[in-house]
């Protein structure tokens, strides 16, 4: 299989472009697919002709569907359909979903692991996803910021009414700040989502600084990737190492619609503090 590296000066793992016809083979070997998220962080197919239907049945052998819940009304589709059209009676469209950093459902016990999102239509300007690499901006602090982030546990709120059909999920769920990704030899920041995150045992302001510079650190450019979409652009990417956000497009000009599934995760764990206290 051909896999072709989106940027040249990528910081540990971001970015492998997959043709059609070798990711259609990859989808029907999970576990294969699975391998090649944990080495890239995220994966871009080109010219996916799928519509909503054949999105859905192509990779609903993948894992555990986790369906959006607004408002406590839960969606019966796994497929959010992500669009500044106007919804429907056979469709509900959700179109400010995505914007700021964040990690998708971290609220949840068992977070997303995998999500994939299909472009159909896209803005001729703005509608870009940009994503940033959280293995590599952990690795990138220095030795005693990794040894005092190891040890932090943050508690993950609901964004209001926003969340997910998770088997009984309640109003927060804490995680470790430093998390280990099943099947990744390294640990991972797990910030979730700024205004959502709050670390805890320190005071509330202490707490909103420390994920805001965290933050503004692990979005420096040497760790992110911006996608700028074409039609049938297919994107996977692994919740557990990265971080996203959408840019922002003309509603009143543009029309942008997106295809979204996420896969449940495991509950995440604190990785070993013998590795993380090691200098690099």
């Amino acid at each position: 299989m051909a896999a072709n590296k989106l940027i040249e000066s990528v910081h540990m793992h971001l970015g492998t472009c997959v043709p059609f016809l070798d990711f259609q083979f990859w989808i029907k070997q999970p576990g294969k697919l699975q391998n090649l998220i944990y080495s890239n962080g995220v994966i871009v197919i080109k010219d996916c002709p799928w519509n909503k239907d054949e999105f859905l049945t192509e990779i609903e052998g993948f894992g555990v569907f986790l369906h959006l819940r607004v408002n406590d009304k839960i969606s019966d589709s796994p497929v959010s359909i992500l669009s500044n059209e106007k919804s429907n009676l056979n469709e509900k469209h959700y179109d400010k979903l995505g914007y700021g950093w964040h990690s998708d459902f971290c609220h949840l016990k068992a977070p997303a692991s995998y999500t994939f999102l299909h472009g159909k239509i896209i803005p001729g300007e703005g509608g870009d996803t940009i994503f940033t690499d959280m293995i590599g901006a952990y690795d990138g602090l220095n030795l005693q910021t990794r040894q005092r982030l190891a040890t932090i546990t943050v508690r993950h709120s609901i964004p209001g009414k926003l969340g997910s059909d998770n088997g009984g999920e309640g109003e927060f769920v804490d995680h470790p700040l430093v998390r280990s990704i099943p099947g990744v030899d390294k640990p991972a920041l797990y910030i979730g989502s700024k205004g959502t995150a709050s670390p805890l045992g320190m005071p509330k302001s202490d707490g909103d600084e420390l994920i805001s510079r965290l933050i503004a650190f692990s979005v420096q450019s040497k760790f992110t990737y911006k996608h700028e979409w074409s039609v049938n652009d297919l994107l996977i990417w692994d919740n557990r190492s990265t971080m996203h956000t959408a840019t922002d497009f003309d509603r009143g000009k543009f029309i942008r619609r997106m295809h979204r599934i996420s896969f449940q995760g495991e509950a995440p764990t604190p990785f070993d503090k013998d590795f993380v206290y090691k200098a690099n």
